[in-house]
């Protein structure tokens, strides 16, 4: 069930992976950020599936999940599928307007 805080959460049990991996770890996200040199704004945004903040950085995520999933332990697989999740919502999505409104351009 998505909260109001994280409305999102319904769509993000891959990156739910990471806070469950984390916690069964014992870790806060503080002790992860050491851990890892992942500042906890970041980690929060992961966790939280709100990819917003890496808009035109998606190197800089796709670096920070793999630093973080190696040192939770999370395989190849599952981080790969945690970084193509990561792109997807990355993707710029190009609109042109148009009379009776917006379409996706090739549309």
């Amino acid at each position: 069930m998505a909260s109001s805080r994280y409305p999102h959460r319904d769509d993000c049990s891959l990156t739910m992976l990471l806070q469950v991996k984390r916690e069964q770890k014992g870790w806060t996200i503080e002790q992860a950020s050491i851990k890892t040199g992942i500042p906890v704004c970041y980690l929060e945004n992961i966790e939280n599936n709100t990819f917003r903040i890496f808009i035109g950085k998606a190197a800089v995520l796709e670096g920070y999940l793999r630093v973080y999933g190696n040192r939770l332990g999370i395989d190849y697989q599952t981080q790969k599928m945690l970084l193509d999740y990561a792109r997807s919502i990355l993707i710029p999505r190009k609109f042109v307007f148009q009379q009776g409104g917006n379409k996706k351009l090739g549309e």
